[in-house]
């Protein structure tokens, strides 16, 4: 029988200790851990450190997205960019205002 104080200490360790290369062992290892407690009064007392390690994710994840799109975006067009000039390319530019739309409900 695993003790509370014990489960505890272990969290507190991974969660001091992950890396981003390692966070996804230590996560799966935590959630081993908080199953071998008896009962949820358990489980409450170490759930911060569970939700730090799944914060702590989420936030690696978002960081490594927003750093892959900076790197694909960096000297090409954009997507929105492409689409914005494909529809362009078949008007004419005469510099007038566009005439409004005789049947829309205003």
């Amino acid at each position: 029988m695993t003790t509370v104080a014990s489960v505890r200490a272990e969290l507190k360790r991974l969660y001091n200790e992950t890396t981003p290369a390692t966070i996804e062992q230590d996560l799966a290892r935590a959630i081993a851990l908080l199953k071998q407690l008896d009962d949820e009064a358990q489980r409450a007392q170490v759930a911060v450190y569970m939700d730090g390690l799944s914060q702590i994710r989420s936030e690696w994840i978002l960081a490594r997205r927003v750093r892959a799109r900076k790197k694909h975006a960096t000297g090409k067009i954009s997507v929105k960019a492409v689409t914005a000039t494909a529809g362009a390319r078949n008007t004419k530019r005469t510099g007038k205002p566009r005439p409004k739309n005789k049947h829309s409900s205003s």
